[in-house]
């Protein structure tokens, strides 16, 4: 199975089927919560190894992917600092965006 994004965890409920939760938004789903992500990681790998391109243009495909990936990782690092968790009276987890002054 894939990796877990944050605060979603692996369970089981009395007839043994598997469910994810999310203890912070307090979720459940049958579903793994990168299910969507994983279908299309795998679409386009199966669509770039099916391809009937040249080597040069599967070269060129891979390095726009290579290049995209890079800018999704620079995202992600420019907005993960922004990000704080707080826990309540309760002791709930509480995440809060400096930046976009979001919680969730």
């Amino acid at each position: 199975f894939a990796p877990l994004p944050g605060e979603w965890t692996e369970h089981r409920d009395p007839k043994d089927r598997l469910f994810y939760y999310n203890a912070t938004t307090r979720e459940s789903s049958w579903i793994h919560p990168l299910e969507h992500v994983l279908r299309e990681t795998h679409t386009l790998i199966q669509q770039f190894m099916d391809s009937r391109n040249t080597q040069e243009e599967r070269e060129h495909v891979l390095h726009e992917l290579q290049r995209e990936c890079k800018r999704l990782k620079t995202e992600v690092d420019l907005d993960f600092p922004a990000w704080v968790q707080h826990s309540d009276a309760a002791g709930n987890k509480i995440y809060f965006n400096r930046h976009k002054s979001k919680s969730y």
